[in-house]
This record gives C-alpha cells, sequence and structure tokens, in this order.
C-alpha cells in the first residue's frame, strides 16, 4: 500500500454535529467492515469540536488505498475549513474522554472543560478535582511562555493547585523540570478504533519513560507516574512545582577563557537560587576574555578542592554561565560553573590583573622609590618602634618571599642579589606620568626581550613575504605594520606600568599572528658571551634595559632543524615517518638546559595535534573501506577488533540508526547534537565508543549523502577542548575537500543551516 494521504478524514464523532465523542475509521477495508457492523454507516457527523463543519461524514470502502470518511457530495453545503484530518486531531476529545473514566475509577466525578487558545477547540483539557482543590490540566496546543506564565500565575493564585501534563517537550516543560525536577507529557497512540493514553515522566539528561495511564494513580500530591514514584523514592524531584523558583539554566562559556580569583573578604553566599545539590559556591572575581574583571560567584562541585588566594585559576572543563529568573524587581542573579580549575604560573596571572608578586623578581632592575601623593600610600609600612630600619627587611622574611615569588613564576633559578649600581647621572629618560607606576624590572625584562622578538620575526616575516604568493601577501603584510607600529610605540609605553602591560598584550597577537602566517620558528638569535673569572662591574646607563644572555644550544638548533624538516616536507611524507621526527624533538627537548622557547614550543604542540588528526583520518578512512568491502559481499573479513574497538560489521549495522536520527533533527530544525546526546537518542542502541569509532560511524552514516548536500554529520558536535574535529576527519573519510582550520567554524555553521533548508522540505 502506497503512503497514506493525510488529507483523507479519519476521524469523525458519532451522536450529532456537536458530540464529543470520537471515532477513528480503520484504514484496511476488512477491519472496516467490522466497525460498520458496531457503528452502521449513519451516525457520523463532521464534529464542530474538531473544528469541522458539523456535516455528516459517509464512510468509504478501498481496496487500492486508504478508508476512509467523505463528506456528501453536496452543492449547497458550504466549504468545511476543518484542518486535522488524521486521528491526532481528534487526541482532546480522547484524552477528555478517558482521563474522566480513569479519574472516576479512583473516586473523583470531574468533566474535561475543552479551551481553545486560537489553535483548535481542545488546545486545553481542564478536569477540576473539588476534593483536593487541585486542576488536572492538559496543555495539548501549549500558548507563548510569556502567555503561559500569566496564565498559570493567575489560575495558581485562584484555583489552588494545578497539576500540568504537556503535549510536547518544549519551553514549558523545560521550565516545569527546572521548578521541581521533572514535568509530565501526554501522548496517543491508536489502538483499533480508540486512541490509548500515556504519560511521560520528562528529568534532565534521561530518556523520557512512558506508561499507559491506568497505570498511573491520582494522589492528593499530583499524578503520579511509575517513574515518578522512582524519582521521589530517590529524593531527585520537589513536590511543591510552580510555588518554588527554577533551578537556575545555563549558557555556555568558551572553555579555557575565563580566570578566576578568590575574594578571600567576601562570605559565602548563605541562601541563593543558584545553590544547588552536589555544589558549592565561592565568592571572587571573574574575568572572561576580553571583558573587564566582575565580582561574581564560581559554581563548584564538591568533589574539587576549595582555591586558595594564592593562585588565579583558569577555569577548565563545561564552563557555563548560570542565571535565574528576576527575584523581588532586583534583576536575574548569576553565576559561572566550571567543572574544574588550573591554577596559572606566575607570569600568566600577573597579565590577568588578578594578582600581582609580593617582592620584584629581578632586585637588580627595581625602579627607585619615588614620593607618594597626598592620595596614595605605600603598600607595606613598618611600625617605627620595633623591627628594621626604613628601607631594610629582615633576611629570613627576604629569603621565604623570593623563594615564594620565584616559585609561583616558575622555570627560575634563584639567584643572589646583585650590589645595587653606584648613584650615576642617567641618561635623559621619560618618567611615569602623574598618577603613574613606573614598570616593574620583571616588565622591563620581559618587554626587551618581546621586542627582539618582534624584530627577529618581522626580518623573517619580509623574506617570507618576498617568496609567497595569493592572499597570504596581504594578511602577512597587514601583520608587518602592526608588528611595526609597536616597535614604534614601545619608547612611549617603556616608562608607565599600564600601557607597558597593554603593550606586551598586544604583541603577544601580534607575534602568534606571525608565527602562523610565516608557517616556521623565528627566534631571537643570542648575544655572545665572554666567560670571566671575575664578574664585570655593573654598568648602570643599561640597568632599565638588561640584554638576554644565551648560550647556543646543539639541542636546539636541531629542534628548530627537524621543525623546519616537518614543514617542508609533511605533503609528501608517511604521517608514521612525521610523527618519528616529532619523538625525536621530544628527545632533544628533554636534554636542553633551558625550557624550550615559546615559538618552538607552539610549532611543535600545533604538529602534534596536527599528525594524531592526520593519523585519525586514516584510520577512520581504512575502517570505512572495510565497510564497503564488506557491504559489496567482496568475501574479505575484516581485521579483528582492537582492545575497545568495535568490528566493522558492526559499526555498519549501527549506522542506519545513526542516519535516522540526524535525517529527523535535520527536518525538525534542531540544535547540533553531542556524542551524549546522540547516544541518548538512539535508546541505548549506540554503544560508548572509540575516538576512531565514532569517526567511523559517521562516515558510514553518511555514505549514501550525495556529493553536493552537506553532511548529516555537521549536526553532531564533539568537544569545547577539540570543536570540529569529528566534522573535519568525517569528511576526510568521505574524500571531501578540507577545509582549512580558520574557516572550519564558519564553513560548518553554513553547512549546519542549507542542510536544515533542504532537509525541511523533504520527506
Amino acid at each position: 500500500m502506497g503512503q497514506i494521504d493525510t488529507r483523507l478524514i479519519q476521524t469523525a464523532v458519532i451522536g450529532g454535529r456537536d458530540s464529543d465523542q470520537p471515532v477513528i475509521l480503520p484504514e484496511q477495508p476488512h477491519n472496516l467492515d467490522e466497525f460498520l457492523r458496531e457503528f452502521g454507516r449513519d451516525d457520523f457527523w463532521c464534529g464542530t469540536l474538531l473544528g469541522g463543519c458539523g456535516e455528516p461524514l459517509r464512510p468509504k470502502r478501498y481496496v487500492t488505498k486508504v478508508c476512509h470518511f467523505a463528506h456528501e457530495a453536496d452543492p449547497s453545503r458550504g466549504e468545511c475549513h476543518r484542518v486535522s484530518h488524521s486521528a491526532g486531531g481528534a487526541d482532546h476529545l480522547f484524552v477528555k474522554a478517558h482521563v474522566a473514566r480513569w479519574l472516576a475509577g479512583q473516586g473523583y466525578a470531574a468533566q474535561g472543560e475543552l479551551r481553545s487558545f486560537g489553535h483548535c477547540h481542545g488546545d486545553s483539557v481542564v478536569f477540576r478535582l473539588r476534593r483536593t482543590k487541585t486542576h488536572l490540566r492538559f496543555e495539548l496546543h501549549p500558548e507563548d511562555y510569556r502567555s503561559w506564565r500569566k496564565a498559570a500565575d493567575s489560575l495558581g493564585a485562584k484555583a489552588g493547585r494545578i497539576e500540568w501534563v504537556f503535549g510536547r517537550d518544549d519551553a514549558l516543560a523545560r521550565d516545569m523540570v527546572a521548578r521541581r525536577g521533572y514535568a509530565l507529557l501526554v501522548r496517543c497512540e491508536t489502538e483499533g478504533n480508540d486512541r490509548r493514553v500515556f504519560i511521560g515522566t520528562v528529568t534532565d539528561g534521561k530518556k523520557t519513560p512512558w506508561a499507559p495511564l491506568e497505570h498511573c494513580r491520582m494522589t492528593e500530591s499530583g499524578l503520579v507516574t511509575p517513574a515518578l514514584e522512582e524519582l521521589r523514592a530517590a529524593g531527585a524531584v520537589r513536590d511543591d512545582g510552580l510555588g518554588r523558583e527554577p533551578f537556575p539554566s545555563s549558557v555556555a562559556l568558551p572553555g579555557g577563557q575565563v580566570v578566576f580569583a578568590v575574594d578571600a573578604e567576601a562570605a559565602p553566599p548563605s541562601s541563593s537560587p543558584l545553590d544547588v545539590p552536589g555544589r558549592r559556591l565561592v565568592p571572587g572575581f571573574v574575568k572572561p576574555a576580553g571583558s573587564r574583571i566582575v565580582r561574581a560567584c564560581l559554581s563548584l562541585p564538591d568533589t574539587v578542592p576549595d582555591p586558595t588566594e594564592q593562585y588565579v585559576y583558569r577555569l577548565a572543563g563545561t564552563v557555563r554561565l548560570l542565571v535565574t529568573d528576576v527575584v523581588e524587581g532586583s534583576g536575574s542573579s548569576w553565576a559561572v560553573r566550571a567543572d574544574a580549575l588550573v591554577p596559572l604560573n606566575g607570569l600568566d596571572a600577573e597579565r590577568t590583573g588578578l594578582w600581582r608578586p609580593s617582592v620584584a623578581l629581578d632586585e637588580k632592575y627595581v625602579p627607585a622609590a619615588r614620593a607618594f601623593t597626598a592620595c596614595e600610600r605605600p603598600p607595606f609600612t613598618e611600625p617605627a618602634s620595633s623591627g628594621p630600619k626604613a628601607g631594610e627587611t629582615a633576611p629570613g622574611k627576604a629569603a621565604a618571599e623570593a623563594k615564594k615569588t620565584h616559585q609561583a613564576y616558575g622555570h627560575r633559578a634563584t639567584r643572589a642579589p646583585a650590589a645595587p649600581p653606584p648613584a650615576v647621572k642617567r641618561p635623559a629618560a621619560k618618567r611615569p606620568a602623574a598618577g603613574e607606576r613606573a614598570p616593574s624590572g620583571s616588565d622591563l625584562s620581559q618587554a626587551h626581550q618581546r621586542r627582539a622578538e618582534m624584530r627577529e620575526m618581522l626580518e623573517e616575516g619580509a623574506r617570507t613575504r618576498a617568496r609567497t604568493r595569493g592572499a597570504r601577501v596581504e594578511r602577512l603584510t597587514q601583520a608587518i605594520q602592526q608588528g611595526e607600529a609597536l616597535l614604534r610605540r614601545y619608547e612611549g609605553v617603556s616608562s608607565q606600568e599600564r600601557a607597558l602591560r597593554v603593550w606586551l598584550g598586544e604583541s603577544d597577537r601580534v607575534l602568534d599572528l606571525l608565527d602562523r602566517l610565516i608557517g616556521r620558528p623565528a627566534t631571537v638569535t643570542p648575544a655572545k658571551t665572554q666567560h670571566r673569572t671575575v664578574a664585570p662591574e655593573p654598568k648602570p646607563a643599561k640597568a632599565l634595559e638588561p640584554k638576554p644572555v644565551e648560550k647556543k644550544d646543539p639541542n636546539l638548533r636541531k629542534i628548530r632543524r627537524l621543525l623546519g624538516e616537518l614543514d617542508r616536507t609533511h605533503e609528501h611524507r608517511p604521517t608514521q615517518d612525521l610523527l618519528r621526527l616529532l619523538d625525536e624533538i621530544g628527545k632533544h627537548r628533554d636534554q636542553l638546559a633551558r625550557p624550550l622557547p615559546a615559538a618552538e614550543t607552539k610549532l611543535a604542540e600545533r604538529w602534534r595535534s596536527r599528525l594524531e588528526d592526520r593519523r585519525s583520518a586514516e584510520r577512520s578512512a581504512q575502517a570505512a573501506a572495510a565497510l564497503r568491502n564488506q557491504s559489496a559481499g567482496t568475501g574479505h573479513t575484516a581485521e579483528p577488533p582492537q582492545d575497545d574497538r568495535l568490528p566493522a560489521e558492526r559499526i555498519h549495522k549501527l549506522a542506519p540508526t545513526v542516519r535516522d536520527i540526524l535525517e529527523e533533527l535535520a527536518r525538525a530544525d534542531g540544535t547540533p547534537l553531542s556524542w551524549g546526546d546522540l547516544r541518548l537518542r538512539a535508546g541505548g542502541q549506540l554503544p560508548s565508543l572509540h575516538p576512531d569509532d565514532q569517526v567511523a560511524l559517521l562516515v558510514a552514516a553518511d555514505r549514501g549523502t550525495p556529493a553536493d548536500e552537506p553532511l548529516l554529520s555537521t549536526l553532531v558536535d564533539h568537544s569545547v577542548v577539540a570543536p570540529h574535529r569529528l566534522y573535519r576527519l568525517v569528511r576526510l573519510g568521505l574524500g571531501r575537500e578540507p577545509v582549512p582550520d580558520a574557516e572550519l567554524e564558519t564553513h560548518r555553521a553554513m553547512e549546519a543551516l542549507r542542510l536544515r533548508q533542504l532537509r525541511r522540505y523533504r520527506r
């Protein structure tokens, strides 16, 4: 039999044009004969409660197509404007009848009342239970959220307790889940000439269990399903519904870009709607990337140790912004939620503006003390009656402070304090403006090194631009111009702490941009030194601009040579050979006397990530080839699975399930799924998979997608740590043209939009 024609009328009412007793006409002719023996032929109406015209209907018997009701051929009959002709179009009448009988069986005498919100006559079905002062309300076609909230508040004030049952899992049901931990849904399924009523229990992060209405109970506290009884026994839900403030909602934040410091003087909030079981709130200061520092609370799991004021932390794991409803007109309360914390080292912590060391690292370059204005005072004061004299520090305390600071900064050896330079007349130099502090010795040392790196990188950029073609030339020219502008600004900012730190942040960004455009490392050439047995006399004129002294390390030269070889040969060498080059780089890195410079470190890590992705794509392509061979019946047998890997035939069987889920999601204009959401939608059919098997499964699911259409895999996210990794590898596995990393996010978003537009009108 062909596809059902949904324009044909399948439902009617019996007993008159305004009756509320629905019937469903069977689709098959042998079932229709039994139906007519039970109901006859002359008592079917296009009921007004179905949105119909109120005229009689006649059952039509067919063998080659679906049996259905039809209006009589009467020229004088007006046009029928009925919208829904399917069995689901009468669900409000079936719910009204079945729930009334179910309530009567439990001792509640209540008749349903139909309400309309403009969609149809049965947008809502309401039962008033006078004995328990409860309204049982089935919202089959709910209003928008704002109208529903207004109606819910009004009904709650007038009628007491309201038990809401929703027709779909939408914004209204999710609001209820946030308030009491669960929400109730209703749906109907055809059984013969009737529609059976089922009640579902929605919770966060779990598949919705459904139970027949007759397996549920109506109690003084509301409608209770078997699943709800288990949730209550576990203490996982609230029972007072709309009377409670909702659990906070959340919005995803970019991971690894938010930092936090504890506010030791603030007390944790004693009562907050953001405080949920299993977590705690820590007051402090939050700074998102590119934003100012704000006072806020951080929500952490109880299993994470308490953060201390000695560190600045980067938020890790799933980072989200928690928000709640407006409370007493004071605006929305919010906090930041994280799963873990990563302490920053001293330099990174200082750049956030949330932390400063208690003593300078390089005492040789500490600027001279200045006079304080009336609005300022020194950060440390000593009583005049005891202790060392002004300007002196107890030796034990100085050794402890220096050790603490060096440990915080890391990778620096403790040095003996240098003799103070003699007081000679310095060359003319810019003094800090009024109200500005002079930069510290560590800032000046870092800025001097950064300026040397910038000069070296600009020279390398100019050489690269001369042998480059295409759009890369324009981007490289712009980056070089930005670097030259920074060098020109150096002299103007080198005497002001705040301006120098802004300059350092901008130079970081430009150096990283140049590094990406050049494609291979460019580092500062170390200055030559002479070995002496006697320490040289200090040169005060150069005290504010110390020159870095670095001994050439043969291991560093080998690392740079290997990185250059990677860049030149990666297009035509096997992945395994390139990985061996990286392993060799790692061996030389372990033998370095000093830490590997930042430019080479970033480049090595970038190559490691690219080659791991390339190896995963090759494995996925091999798995996909095995699937093709198996489906083509070549007789080849797949290799046995390794460790936790899935065999090829198992992936081949799972692919249609994944494809059906993604096609339905595209038609419903749904948001992208995480891999965990995809497993939930599969209802237990999808096991926990190795990352390479995830790629192979999506490749198999998209095997039938035409080459000129977007992949269904655009609707599957991977993780915050490596976004779009799955999508990139699936494209490689299917032989599609690779997309540059810088354009991948935009490309994937446009492909997802185009996919929804194509699938929305395709059945």
